[in-house]
């Protein structure tokens, strides 16, 4: 018995000395109780909670990235619910944004939060986002992880000015970092595949994990693009005036600046305004009268 114990002793501290070899351990973190946290930052880290029930989780993109998923709970069906119940939005909501470029009123945007649906037998969050302007008219269809609000699938149909047309699809595999992304359009066709480092974003499905996620530290969290690396901050509060009103909002920005979102600080967590800084150097503008919750 006791040559039973020692090894199984000899076991532990081998287990122990190759988990800090590849993680750093943290206690009492934000996120939970113990924090595994991966030396390589584009790896996935782990945490443990056991003060209310016992759950391991996993997460992407380092420590600091998303919260990917629930691997272990006593009760695995209580979180799912307590995160569909805690979201901020709700199927339904339509969210309408005026657009403006160089500060002209250019056309209208228009944002639905469609609930959950079931693709290739996975339950996902499906989103629509729509532009219409003079020169063109875009709409997006898109399907996005339900825990980390990674996407999964896009399909994007625009129409351009003469009556041209053109249609993307972007299928990803978020375990392997690769998005192959198909374009048709009047007078071509072409597939190409794109393969990054670590789980690859899609900028609009971020605004909605900032909004279901108000305490996890957004602070130079790395964000990959399929044609774009940057990191995100939350780089303060502010009061803005749009033509509807002055908000108290949440100021979330890319580095380099590429793009600003602004997030009101009431329980709902709107974009309020959402603006480029790249060559378009256009704004989105929330129209309340227009939207609904």
């Amino acid at each position: 018995m006791r040559k039973i114990i020692c090894f199984i002793i000899i076991l532990l501290i081998i287990a122990c000395c190759i988990l800090l070899f590849f993680y750093d351990i943290q206690f009492n973190t934000e996120k939970c109780d113990i924090l595994l946290y991966s030396r390589d930052r584009n790896n996935r880290s782990y945490g443990i909670n056991w003060k209310k029930d016992f759950r391991v989780w996993r997460f992407v993109n380092g420590a600091k990235g998303l919260l990917a998923e629930q691997i272990y709970s006593f009760n695995k069906n209580s979180q799912s619910e307590a995160m569909a119940a805690d979201l901020p939005f709700k199927k339904g909501e339509k969210l309408v944004y005026d657009l403006y470029s160089v500060g002209i009123r250019a056309g209208k945007s228009v944002l639905v939060f469609n609930g959950e649906e079931v693709l290739d037998g996975q339950k996902v969050y499906y989103i629509s986002f729509s532009t219409e302007s003079p020169f063109f008219k875009d709409y997006e269809e898109i399907y996005a992880e339900k825990e980390t609000f990674l996407p999964i699938k896009i399909k994007r149909h625009i129409k351009k000015l003469g009556g041209f047309s053109e249609t993307i699809e972007e299928e990803y595999d978020q375990s392997d970092f690769t998005v192959d992304i198909t374009k048709k359009s009047t007078f071509s066709s072409n597939k190409i595949t794109i393969k990054k480092d670590s789980p690859i974003y899609n900028a609009i499905l971020l605004t909605y994990y900032c909004r279901a996620n108000p305490h996890v530290d957004i602070s130079n969290m790395r964000i990959v693009l399929p044609t774009l690396d940057f990191y995100i901050n939350m780089s303060g509060e502010e009061t803005i005036e749009t033509p509807f009103g002055k908000y108290s909002v949440d100021v979330f920005s890319s580095k380099p600046l590429k793009f600003t979102f602004y997030l009101s600080k009431d329980k709902n967590r709107v974009p309020i305004k959402i603006e480029s800084h790249t060559a378009l150097n256009y704004s989105m503008i929330l129209n309340p009268k227009e939207s609904s919750n």
